[in-house]
């Protein structure tokens, strides 16, 4: 670890930096996860509606 304060703050800005990146990587994973699975059940639920409207008709 760096011993003088300019390279402590660089040192921690560095750390800081990288902890943002993978908390919005992380983000970006789960947000994409769950739109898939969101339009995973918007399609299914057409499909229902398509056979439910055949029956109907």
């Amino acid at each position: 670890m760096p011993q003088n304060s300019s390279s402590l703050n660089a040192f921690f800005a560095r750390q800081i930096e990288q902890t943002m990146n993978n908390v919005s990587q992380a983000l970006d994973s789960t947000v994409a996860n769950h739109s898939e699975k969101l339009n995973e059940f918007i399609r299914i639920d057409e499909q229902e509606l398509y056979w439910i409207s055949c029956l109907l008709s």
